[in-house]
């Protein structure tokens, strides 16, 4: 592994200095409709010895047959078709152990590579052998359609940013939240493979759970300024089916925080306080949310006990905290006016705060 940067590191972009080799896995189940701009999208990539390999995992439609016309256009398409279904994360790690690459893409089959994407991530790593994975801004949309074209900043100056993989660690357990989507990210094989494969037991934070593990001891680096990769929001998407819901997600990003924990604590010079950190931040969000909820009238009392029991769960000084004394609160009163100037202050301060972490986000990637 390269020496490690020892502070965060702002530089303009450099070209690539190579031509290299770089392995798209795309796993698929049910997704045809989707299919083939994944796939136009990753074949338009230029500057990159590029092979795509498509997972079809046993699909009751028409993805099995468009990977294959495709792969008949094209010979860097390569599938494999699943006689029985295994599952996202098995087909994924399947995927990543057939690669033959310097770096790997994981990109689902409703996503998209924007142009240029996989060239400039390429000259990150090349820049930079100490990082891991590199990601970048992604463009978010909703429908079924395609992509819209991204809004462009005439202004915006293009740059890196690459931090110590413990620092943008460390910001993680702070935030106690993900903030990469997928599409923008590219990861190191070397790396990838070092760290193990994407863990099956969670399926809800696979992605999240692995930049962490890569951050315990690589450099991660990101791309300012550029759409790296389009995501895709519809009503069919993991994130609001299998995955959906606040409770679920709050839930699933503290096993993952457990997860990482239990198996990487070497890595971790203060894990128990970076650990207090993390569930006492996903606490706050599961109790603050609920707040938020009740204040708009679209919640119960029920709800309200649901959300204590789970932040209690998560960080065991939940009760300590104030919003666990605001929700209390909220639970003894019969109803909430609309007129509690004290409850209405709160939540536009709330909406406020979520809207400078957005940009704050945005902007940094952080």
């Amino acid at each position: 592994m390269a020496v490690a940067i020892r502070r965060r590191v702002t530089t303009r972009p450099y070209d690539m200095q190579r031509k290299a080799e770089v392995c798209i896995v795309v796993p698929v189940f049910n997704y045809g409709k989707y299919l083939e701009s994944c796939l136009r999208s990753a074949l338009g990539q230029e500057g990159v010895d590029l092979t795509v390999l498509v997972l079809d995992d046993s699909s009751t439609d028409d993805s099995l047959s468009i990977a294959l016309r495709i792969s008949d256009e094209d010979p860097r398409v390569q599938v494999i078709a699943h006689s029985n279904n295994m599952g996202h994360i098995p087909t994924v790690n399947e995927g990543i152990a057939a690669a033959n690459s310097e770096y790997v893409v994981k990109l689902d089959a409703d996503d998209m590579l924007t142009e240029g994407s996989l060239k400039r991530s390429v000259a990150l790593f090349q820049a930079f052998p100490s990082v891991g994975f590199v990601y970048g801004r992604p463009s978010i949309f909703i429908g079924e359609g395609p992509a819209p074209q991204p809004r462009s900043y005439a202004r915006i100056r293009r740059s890196w940013t690459v931090w110590n993989g413990q620092e943008w660690l460390r910001r993680r357990f702070k935030r106690g939240a993900n903030c990469i989507h997928q599409p923008e990210a590219a990861i190191r094989l070397s790396a990838l493979r070092e760290v193990g494969p994407y863990r099956e037991e969670l399926p809800h934070t696979s992605d999240f759970e692995m930049w962490m593990r890569l951050a315990t001891r690589y450099d991660v680096g990101r791309i300012n300024g550029s759409y790296q990769g389009w995501y895709r929001k519809h009503s069919a998407s993991m994130s609001r089916t299998v995955n959906g819901g606040l409770l679920t997600d709050a839930s699933e990003r503290a096993r993952a925080f457990d997860s990482l924990i239990s198996e990487c604590s070497e890595f971790l010079p203060d894990a128990s306080l970076m650990s207090d950190m993390a569930y006492r931040a996903i606490a706050r969000q599961t109790l603050s949310h609920a707040i938020s909820l009740c204040t708009r009238g679209v919640s119960n009392q029920g709800s309200l006990d649901e959300y204590a029991a789970l932040a209690l769960k998560i960080y065991n000084g939940a009760d300590s905290l104030r919003e666990w004394r605001l929700m209390s609160r909220l639970n003894r009163m019969n109803e909430i006016s609309e007129r509690n100037l004290s409850l209405m202050a709160r939540e536009e301060l709330r909406n406020f705060r979520h809207r400078l972490q957005w940009w704050r986000w945005w902007w940094s990637g952080v």
